[in-house]
């Protein structure tokens, strides 16, 4: 057995973690013994310790006593996302080997901009193997830094035969719209969504129902303010409140469509889990998933920021709700060619045994 530590910045319950698990699973059926170490506790240790992960909590990752106890006792350390850049540099060098998997767009790179000055890419030295989520993240290391990461999509499980509301193509009452996220953020795009509403007629706000997850913090606390006074006001738009990872999928199962109309994102987990429910899809050009979707034959891709197309979109879903069938099934061949748990669990098992294959402590 491989003894494998992963450092994490958290244990939140964000689409970076959640896909992370899915791949720890895999590994610890193979030969990766799994230990997980989180620098802050969250809802998420419930889900890995039920995977059978121990996990454990450590604020002070960078000590020295901590780093040797990682080059004593472990063979290989797995580090996830961006905030994890000092042990990156830290561990660059050592005589161990690291894998780091990288989940974030370009604007979270600006960041962190300090932490990464120009060198930081060349003195990644040939123990880090650097992994991207997707190929748009591959795409903005390479031409911003000229540093050549290695894709590696997530996958999710199929879930849609497991109790999830099947998706039903024709009903007669409104078209429910779900913008689903962990959290509200400028790039999630929730302000967009909220300005093509004001531009939708009335005849069509009148045959839809719009629902916004997340967690709200402090600096979006005017967007949220805009999405309860038109809960008053209109009657037909929601906030709804984050919920556990099984219980967001019921709630999309019982959604028409999803929305993601980020002004930019790694990949967007929830359209990936959207297009596994069968559910018709909406994301703007700058998703990641959009790489492999065609807009309106296997989902509705609009330019990133622009409402007037985003706007387009939503009206095609209400207006031919009945007659996208074909949409949705194709959204779904995507989901298994490209992100089901089979074809993540042959890619990661391909990719650390040809990285394995040669590469010792």
């Amino acid at each position: 057995m491989k003894k494998v530590l992963v450092l994490l910045p958290c244990l939140e319950a964000a689409g970076g973690i959640g896909v992370l698990k899915n791949l720890l699973v895999i590994q610890k059926a193979n030969d990766w013994e799994i230990t997980v170490v989180s620098k802050l506790e969250g809802e998420m240790r419930e889900s890995l310790e039920e995977a059978d992960i121990p996990v454990m909590i450590e604020a002070a990752m960078e000590s020295e006593a901590f780093l040797q106890d990682i080059r004593n006792q472990y063979d290989t350390v797995f580090l996830n996302t961006l905030q994890m850049i000092p042990l990156v540099e830290t561990l660059s060098g050592k005589d161990i080997p690291v894998y780091w998997w990288i989940h974030e767009p370009s604007a979270y790179f600006k960041l962190y901009q300090q932490m990464m000055p120009p060198c930081f890419w060349e003195n990644i030295k040939s123990n880090v193997r650097v992994f991207s989520a997707g190929q748009l993240v591959h795409d903005y290391i390479l031409d911003t830094y000229g540093y050549h990461s290695k894709v590696l999509n997530f996958g999710v499980k199929d879930v849609a035969g497991e109790g999830i509301s099947k998706h039903r193509m024709t009903r007669e009452d409104k078209i429910s719209f779900l913008l689903p996220s962990f959290y509200f953020d400028p790039i999630k795009g929730q302000d967009i969504l909220l300005k093509a509403l004001m531009q939708l007629p009335q005849q069509y706000l009148e045959r839809a129902e719009f629902f916004f997850m997340g967690h709200v913090e402090e600096d979006m606390i005017p967007t949220y303010k805009i999405i309860k006074a038109l809960e008053q006001q209109w009657g037909n738009v929601h906030y709804l409140r984050p919920v556990k990872h099984d219980e967001m999928l019921e709630i999309m199962g019982e959604m028409d469509c999803l929305i993601a109309p980020s002004r930019e994102d790694a990949t967007n987990a929830c359209i990936v889990e959207g297009m596994m429910l069968s559910k018709l899809c909406i994301c703007s050009d700058r998703t990641g998933v959009s790489r492999y979707l065609q807009d309106c034959k296997s989902a509705f891709v609009f330019p990133s920021e622009n409402v007037e197309e985003l706007v387009k979109r939503i009206l095609i879903v209400i207006d031919m709700y009945g007659e996208l069938t074909p949409v949705a099934a194709a959204g779904r061949r995507i989901y298994e060619q490209v992100f089901s748990e089979d074809v993540f669990r042959k890619s990661v098992s391909e990719l650390f045994g040809e990285e394995s294959a040669g590469w010792t402590k």
